[in-house]
């Protein structure tokens, strides 16, 4: 999914130990990224996700649960 390039924005809902890793991923592979509250465990998560999606140019938002 991360190397089609006809899909522009991510949705993470895995456990959130794994937020920041799956949303670098995606952020890597020039991907939106929507990722399930809690956005992310701790501060740094937080800030390091923020900062990489700023340097991209990418969107990057906490989102509640999809029902």
């Amino acid at each position: 999914m991360l190397l089609d390039k006809d899909v522009e924005i991510v949705y993470v809902g895995n456990l959130h130990k794994f937020r920041r890793q799956i949303g670098e991923q995606c952020l890597r592979a020039n991907k939106h990224v929507l990722l399930e509250k809690p956005f992310a465990c701790n501060l740094e998560d937080a800030q390091y996700l923020i900062h990489l999606a700023k340097e991209k140019n990418l969107f990057i938002m906490e989102v509640r649960e999809m029902e």
